[in-house]
């Protein structure tokens, strides 16, 4: 299904790619994950069912939004996010986040609990400070513009097992990724790796008491499976499914099933 982006003018002056998808009187706003865009939901946006309106913002710095050089944060894109719920008149949804995506969502239940009826973090941890994020974020700062294609390839590569969704392409991806100058790949980073809301005090996790749906897969390389069951743990009212042979993008590689799996989960907690 072809989708049409559109700008909105932030009270900062930036500007915010999204795409919005009609539907029924269920609000979903999809928040992407880091060297990503809305692209990286196409294919749930594709497959889920007519009941929901879909909101699918690209954060600073990815995406057509705005490219500022300046520190990131995930405070900052939780921030961004619901400035661009309330432009949109939704006072209330489900919020869904993959990878980086999913901090921002955290972030965003537990300073405004009251916004958010469901969570869904797809491909999460309790942080995203570890070895392998390190490494990636060492490599950034090497960087000078263009990016090199081959990075990107093999960055947006190593986070699936098998190919991406017919609904989708790596190709799209990939060259949504390429849409990155060099100071987001590691500013951006940086913030995820920097976010401390958790810092491994479940007391802060266990204040979040939206229904929660943890999805990910067995194969995730950036976070395994025990990080991300130690965020399942965490969480009060949170169950997990992991699929066994999926790796970080569950969104990309079985985008139909991770539509299901969201509408029916949300349905159960209506």
């Amino acid at each position: 299904m072809p989708y049409e982006p559109q700008q909105l003018i932030l009270p900062d002056g930036n500007t915010m790619e999204y795409v919005r998808r009609p539907g029924g009187d269920e609000p979903i706003v999809l928040i992407h994950g880091y060297a990503d865009s809305w692209y990286s939901f196409k294919g749930v946006m594709d497959f889920l069912p007519e009941n929901f309106a879909v909101f699918a913002p690209s954060l600073l710095g990815h995406g057509r939004s705005s490219k500022p050089e300046q520190a990131y944060s995930i405070e900052g894109y939780a921030a961004d996010v619901l400035e661009f719920t309330r432009s949109m008149g939704v006072q209330r949804s489900v919020v869904v986040g993959h990878s980086m995506g999913t901090f921002v969502a955290q972030s965003m239940a537990l300073s405004n609990p009251d916004i958010i009826s469901n969570l869904v973090l797809i491909a999460s941890a309790v942080t995203a400070d570890n070895p392998v994020l390190r490494s990636v974020y060492s490599e950034t700062l090497k960087f000078t513009d263009p990016v090199p294609s081959d990075f990107v390839w093999s960055f947006q590569g190593g986070t699936c097992v098998g190919p991406v969704d017919p609904s989708m392409s790596m190709e799209g991806l990939v060259n949504e990724s390429s849409l990155l100058p060099s100071h987001i790949w590691s500013s951006a980073l940086k913030g995820l790796i920097d976010y401390r809301a958790a810092d491994f005090d479940s007391q802060t996790l266990r204040s979040l008491r939206a229904p929660t749906l943890l999805l990910g897969g067995s194969k995730d390389e950036i976070f395994d499976e025990a990080a991300q069951r130690k965020l399942a743990d965490a969480l009060p009212n949170s169950e997990i499914w992991l699929d066994p042979y999926c790796g970080h993008s569950p969104n990309w590689e079985k985008s139909q099933q991770t539509a299901a799996q969201i509408a029916e989960f949300v349905r159960k907690h209506r």
